[in-house]
């Protein structure tokens, strides 16, 4: 058997007692450290979820109304109001506000309210927001909790039919039979909408007229595209009461209805025998060999005429279709092709219309009416692109034009 010094045996204990040591230092500091931060947490999250609720105030409001909760205690929570700012950032001066609000009773249950006036909480505009402090003692010690309470708008508006320019612009409609709603909410959290007024006016300057109809916090104002023109800027003016009146413009712009349908067509003159006749209504060229069989389906036919030993590029008319070329300045001859009006161009008088065009340019714009038969008839626009006329050879000549329809 092998014997250990004496010596030998106490530098092992030592090591030994010291490495205990070590191991209860660090596991008292773990034990600590989780124990302050969860402490913190608990009770950090339990005054958050417990104490107050996300809180509502909108400017049609003359109340702030806050359901409190807490466990643990049996004495009222103290609540102050630590300050705030308007919208643009000032902030509130000390007299706009109470800094003192008031001490909410607990039950058995630990719930609590307190319904807090808009004239201890200071301006209630819309995008103000107030600072309140909730004191909460138990047991000798002191927690807080901290809510900002922003001024809510009360109102929503949307627009059912979503054909909306931008959110800082007005949105915009269609000038057609289509049926639009303007959706509207008045929402306030602690007061009651008594009455709302829609009125109508359009144009900036005119003057405003009431809509006929009930209407009530939540509800729709409808209307048709065609009531009203194109460029027409219409205004809506909302107005509800409740414990304050709010009133609110909304702006909507009608829109041209324009002929959305469009190709980009190609003549061309013999011996090029499949692009030479066209079909507005289906939009398609017609061989030379189908001319006959498509019958009144051939509205436009690619024209050549001779002269002086030179040429001029147009088209006519084999069956029923008729032409009237845009007149005025290049800003409203474009116009006229950009817009398509799908309204206007059908109720145009084509008493004057022609059946041949002889000389076409590029940026000439065109209206047509055509029909099959003794079928109403259809209408559209088209504008001249491209017009190439080689001197050599005729034969490679072509335009080009752009169709709406």
């Amino acid at each position: 058997m092998k014997f250990i010094d004496e010596e030998e045996l106490l530098i092992k204990l030592k090591i030994i007692i010291m490495n205990r040591n070590i191991f209860y230092v660090i596991l008292v500091l773990v034990i600590f450290t989780s124990s302050c931060k969860k402490d913190y947490d608990t009770d950090y999250q339990k005054l958050g979820a417990d104490i107050v609720p996300a809180a509502v105030f909108t400017s049609l409001d003359d109340a702030l109304k806050l359901d409190i909760k807490s466990f643990g205690t049996e004495e009222p929570i103290v609540v102050t109001h630590l300050g705030g700012s308007l919208k643009n950032g000032t902030p509130l001066a000390a007299t706009q506000f109470t800094v003192d609000l008031g001490a909410v009773a607990l039950d058995a249950e630990g719930l609590g309210t307190i319904s807090i006036p808009e004239a201890k909480l200071g301006p209630n505009a819309i995008g103000n927001s107030f600072n309140l402090k909730f004191t909460i003692k138990n047991g000798g010690m002191e927690t807080y909790r901290f809510l900002t309470v922003k001024v809510a708008d009360p109102l929503t508006i949307g627009d059912s039919y979503k054909i909306v320019a931008g959110a800082k612009k007005a949105a915009t409609v269609i000038e057609d039979a289509t049926t639009y709603n303007v959706d509207y909410t008045f929402a306030p959290k602690n007061s009651t909408v008594s009455s709302v007024t829609v009125e109508r006016k359009v144009g900036k300057n005119a003057t405003y007229s009431v809509v006929a109809g009930t209407f009530n916090a939540a509800g729709k104002v409808s209307f048709k595209g065609n009531d009203f023109v194109k460029y027409d800027t219409i205004y809506y003016r909302f107005t509800a009461t409740a414990a304050h009146t709010l009133v609110r413009e909304k702006t909507i712009v009608v829109r041209v209805n324009s002929y959305t349908n469009l190709a980009t067509v190609t003549m061309k003159p013999e011996p090029d025998t499949l692009s030479r006749f066209y079909d507005f209504q289906e939009r398609v060229l017609i061989p030379d060999s189908l001319e006959v069989v498509k019958g009144d389906s051939v509205d436009i036919k690619y024209l050549r005429t001779d002269i002086m030993g030179n040429y001029n590029l147009g088209f006519d008319a084999p069956n029923n279709a008729v032409f009237i070329k845009v007149t005025g300045t290049p800003n409203q001859i474009a116009k006229v092709f950009t817009e398509a009006d799908k309204v206007r161009i059908p109720t145009t008088d084509f008493t004057s219309a022609v059946k041949t065009i002889d000389n076409v340019q590029v940026g000439d714009v065109f209206l047509y009416r055509t029909n099959r038969n003794t079928s109403d008839p259809t209408f559209g626009v088209f504008r001249i692109t491209e017009v190439l006329k080689p001197d050599a050879d005729p034969t490679k000549s072509s335009f080009t034009f752009d169709l709406k329809n």
